[in-house]
């Protein structure tokens, strides 16, 4: 056994040390023991028993490989575990390389678009703007119009038309009266006499239009007059 190898191999029990001539083993419970200190009916340490020794030389690693692998050296184990952590970290190294490339990427395009973001939100706020407007000069135009039909109804009602009956009589008698001192103030023939200097017959200047609102009231007023 190489000392420089397994310098941490000792005696579980005396603490002994390896050396060219001395011989150790490795009982079934995993304590290592010297020559000097083996116990054939049970362990030196533990005491289990039966007890079962695997002396621990070279011819160990072809008889007993999964025991052997306890006694390699940890540089010569290290080896492969350097060169899948090597791989292992390779591929993370990869890995953090793409991310990168993609966040970068995603940052240009970020910043790409938000110029493109904010100049839509100013023409929808324009937009917006435009037709608040619109639909407040529509609300104005529809108060306007109602104002105006509002109006136009009130000057246009029934109740203005048709006079109450004492109105009637008041109005009939103004009426009779006027035409009484028209009578008397003028003859028919200076009426036809003033018909002549105006150029129209007396015929002509009764088929002069008037308004429906007048014709009503004289012909209202005259069925009164018959009527009284």
């Amino acid at each position: 056994m190489s000392s420089c190898r397994w310098f941490w191999i000792h005696c579980n029990k005396c603490t002994r040390e390896p050396g060219k001539s001395s011989l150790f083993y490795l009982t079934k419970c995993g304590h290592l023991i010297c020559a000097k200190c083996t116990d054939s009916s049970k362990c030196p340490v533990c005491e289990a028993s039966p007890v079962k020794y695997v002396e621990l030389s070279e011819q160990l690693k072809s008889d007993a490989p999964e025991v052997w692998h306890f006694f390699e050296s940890s540089t010569d184990s290290l080896v492969p575990i350097f060169k899948m952590l090597e791989f292992q970290f390779g591929q993370y190294k990869t890995l953090v390389a793409t991310l990168d490339a993609r966040i970068e990427e995603a940052q240009a395009e970020k910043v790409a678009t938000i110029p493109k973001l904010e100049s839509y939100y100013e023409a929808l706020v324009e937009e917006n703007d435009l037709l608040q407007q619109e639909l407040a000069n529509l609300k104005l135009q529809t108060t306007e119009a109602n104002d105006q039909g509002a109006a136009c109804a009130s000057h246009f009602t029934v109740s203005d038309m048709i006079v109450s009956p004492a109105v009637k009589r008041k109005s009939v008698g103004v009426h009779n009266h006027g035409m009484s001192d028209q009578k008397r103030t003028t003859s028919p023939s200076m009426g036809w006499a003033a018909s002549i200097f105006s150029g129209k017959t007396p015929n002509a200047s009764r088929k002069t239009k008037e308004p429906k609102s007048a014709t009503f009231r004289r012909k209202v007023t005259d069925w009164l007059t018959s009527t009284t």
